[in-house]
């Protein structure tokens, strides 16, 4: 086996091997030299990329500021116009549409029926109707509350009596139905009145 053999004195060997620390440490030196030279430029680009968002928002920001500030008399007329709406719906309250109502109510009976009574109470938002007659048979009268369900300004149909009894020489069904009268629009159509 070969073996390197170095004739050289000692103190050059000890030379050598400072220099090459000293080499390896400076080295090592422009390398971090490098990288924090590298970290700062870094920092520094993205500063100015920040600051460039920075004067763009605030760009945007006046000029959202500018078009508010012109919009701010549509505020206005908005307020005033939800004052004014609070102020009529005060004034003429929630009554329900008659015309509609009885309307529905008149397409819901079967043919054949026979109403004796049709009573509506209706005071300060809330209300009932009762309606009374008779009707051939039994399945008329399940038809005729079936189709009193799809009606949008009654709520909580209830039959409360549905007795069969003779009617001028004819078998028919007695009948007692209520409900709950909804409240009606905010405003009432021009073609409707409250009355």
């Amino acid at each position: 086996m070969l073996k390197h053999v170095s004739l050289l004195p000692p103190e050059i060997k000890i030379q050598r091997l400072t220099r090459h620390k000293k080499q390896r440490y400076f080295l090592a030196l422009i390398i971090v030299l490098i990288v924090v030279v590298a970290v700062n430029a870094l920092f520094l680009i993205n500063s100015i990329l920040v600051r460039e968002n920075l004067k763009s928002l605030q760009y945007e920001r006046s000029v959202v500021d500018n078009q508010a500030a012109s919009l701010q008399e549509y505020e206005e007329l908005y307020q005033l116009l939800s004052r004014t709406e609070n102020l009529v719906n005060d004034a003429m309250g929630t009554v329900p549409l008659w015309s509609v109502l009885l309307s529905d109510i008149s397409h819901t009976l079967p043919i054949g029926t026979q109403l004796s009574d049709l009573r509506i109470d209706y005071s300060d938002q809330s209300g009932t109707v009762t309606m009374r007659g008779w009707v051939y048979d039994h399945s008329s009268l399940a038809g005729m509350l079936d189709q009193l369900f799809t009606i949008e300004q009654m709520d909580q149909i209830l039959c409360r009596v549905s007795t069969e009894s003779n009617y001028q020489g004819r078998e028919v069904v007695q009948f007692l139905v209520d409900s709950i009268l909804l409240t009606g629009p905010s405003f009432l159509p021009d073609n409707e009145s409250g009355e």
